[in-house]
C-alpha cells in the first residue's frame, strides 16, 4: 500500500494485492490520517486487488462516511467485475462514488472546485 498527495486535499490510496483482515488496520490507519490532515478526496486505487473481504468493505464504508461527513468523498477506482459485484452483493454501490480508471479519477479530482479555507 502506498499513497501520494494529488493536491493540498486529494490524496491517492493505492492497494495491491488481495485485500483482507490482514491489511484492513493498515488500510484503516491510512485512511485516518490522511482525513485528519485535511484531505477531502480520498481516491483508493483498487486496480491491483483481485479479492477484498468483508473487513476492507469495513474499512472503506466507515472511511467514505466520516469523509462524507466532513463534506468530502471516497472514490474507489476498480474495474474488475469480481471486486465491482462485491459491493452490489453487499448494497454498498451508493455509498461510494466508482470510476474505472485512475486516469478518470484524477481528472475529475483536478476539475473539482477547490474551496480555500
Amino acid at each position: 500500500m502506498s499513497s501520494a498527495e494529488l493536491t493540498d486535499d486529494a490524496f491517492i490510496v493505492t492497494v495491491s494485492g488481495e485485500a483482507d483482515a490482514l491489511a484492513a488496520p493498515t488500510l484503516q490507519r491510512e485512511l485516518d490520517v490522511l482525513a485528519d490532515d485535511g484531505a477531502r478526496e480520498l481516491i483508493v486505487d483498487l486496480l491491483q486487488v483481485p479479492f477484498l473481504d468483508s473487513t476492507i468493505l469495513g474499512v472503506l464504508l466507515r472511511s467514505a462516511r466520516r469523509m462524507r461527513a466532513d463534506g468530502g468523498d471516497v472514490v474507489l477506482v476498480s474495474d474488475d467485475p469480481r471486486v465491482l459485484r462485491t459491493f452490489e452483493l453487499r448494497g454498498l454501490v451508493s455509498s461510494f462514488r466508482f470510476e474505472r480508471t485512475l486516469n478518470g479519477a484524477v481528472d475529475r479530482a483536478l476539475a473539482a472546485p477547490r474551496t480555500d479555507d
